[in-house]
């Protein structure tokens, strides 16, 4: 609804490839390193036993990795009550999206990493003289 808004062939506000891009998730947007650098800390702040035994500590949807453990520390100490425990979603997740939305897009998202390669290989063959000066 709000691309077609913006659909004004006769007066494009934004070029048509940009208007009917694919949406892309949250993480996709902001880059993968900061992902990994929130991995990596939750792996420093939670220890294995901790990890073994969170299950004890949150008996309701138990995290199961240590970077849920780790979001899971910080939800109770701002919302430390039983019902807010059962607001938190279980199950497996990557980068925000539940299991139900990665089987969803599981298809899409090897299409993405199939459409980006397809976009490096264009920009070197477009860019092939710059990129080797560069390299040299």
């Amino acid at each position: 609804m709000v691309r077609n808004s913006f659909d004004t062939p006769d007066d494009p506000y934004l070029p048509s490839k940009i208007l009917w891009r694919q949406k892309e998730q949250f993480s996709d947007g902001v880059g993968y390193g900061w992902i990994d650098s929130l991995k990596d800390a939750a792996e420093v702040a939670v220890t294995d036993q901790q990890l073994q035994s969170a299950a004890h500590r949150f008996p309701i949807n138990t995290p199961t990795t240590k970077e849920a453990f780790r979001y899971r520390m910080i939800f109770e100490e701002f919302y430390p009550s039983e019902s807010a425990a059962k607001t938190v979603p279980g199950g497996k997740s990557i980068a925000c999206s539940t299991e139900r939305a990665v089987a969803w897009d599981e298809r899409g998202v090897r299409e993405r990493e199939r459409e980006r390669e397809r976009e490096r290989e264009g920009w070197k063959k477009r860019h092939k003289k710059s990129y080797l000066v560069k390299l040299t």
